[in-house]
């Protein structure tokens, strides 16, 4: 019992990512849910605002993902489906720090936080389309590959100046480790889908990417093996 998180409502907290963060950490997440729709009904946006001339900002779209995901996480999905709809393929000018140049002067690039494209990719999977969840899980990958192959070039999508030594060696990592996680996306429709050897052919792709995760892809390979009845390997 002492162990027991505090349910905490959304009126005792702030209504600003400390009091979200508070909310998460206690497990309340309808409550937390209900704090992001407050937030951004207060800025403008949210259900019942559709038409309304607002302009994103990079806290309204970190809320909007917050909210995606727990709606996701309460298995919600034709509320993500319906509140995704407004954001289209994620890539509309308005969703760039150049289209908002007022705000945010000299930032370039996207203000959509990457797990909001991994649940955007998955999201089909739960609405029984499943072609479409590859679709989109195998584009999010081939644009991931693209931008990974520029920054090893010293490059960045937006950044005319070039990367720093420091700079490439940061963005590498984070754009290896998004890699990662389009590859295990990719796995999870496969393995909807029921294509095995293609999951352990993408399994053993990450191992070769980073051997950091040998022990978890090894564990999934040993799994996969026993689910399609190959004893030997498993």
């Amino acid at each position: 019992g002492s162990e027991r998180r505090h349910q905490v409502s959304v009126e005792q907290v702030k209504m600003d990512e400390e009091g979200l963060q508070i909310l998460l950490c206690n497990g309340c997440y309808h409550s937390a849910l209900s704090l992001t729709g407050l937030f951004l009904s207060a800025h403008g946006q949210g259900m019942g605002q559709a038409g309304q001339m607002t302009m994103h900002t990079h806290k309204t779209v970190q809320m909007w993902s917050v909210r995606l995901q727990l709606l996701c996480h309460l298995e919600r999905y034709a509320e993500v489906n319906q509140e995704m709809e407004a954001f289209k393929d994620l890539d509309q000018p308005d969703l760039y720090y150049q289209y908002n140049k007022h705000n945010y002067p000299g930032l370039v690039g996207t203000m959509v936080p990457f797990t909001m494209r991994v649940l955007h990719a998955l999201l089909p999977i739960h609405l029984n389309n499943l072609q479409l969840a590859l679709n989109r899980t195998c584009y999010l990958q081939h644009t991931t590959l693209q931008i990974l192959r520029l920054v090893r070039k010293g490059q960045l999508p937006f950044n005319k100046q070039g990367l720093t030594p420091e700079e490439q060696k940061i963005a590498e990592e984070v754009w290896l480790n998004r890699l990662i996680r389009v590859k295990c996306a990719l796995c999870r429709c496969l393995l909807a889908k029921g294509d095995y050897s293609l999951v352990r052919e993408v399994l053993e792709e990450i191992l070769t990417l980073d051997d950091k995760y040998e022990t978890q892809v090894l564990s999934s390979l040993g799994r996969l093996c026993l689910l399609y009845g190959d004893l030997s390997s498993a």
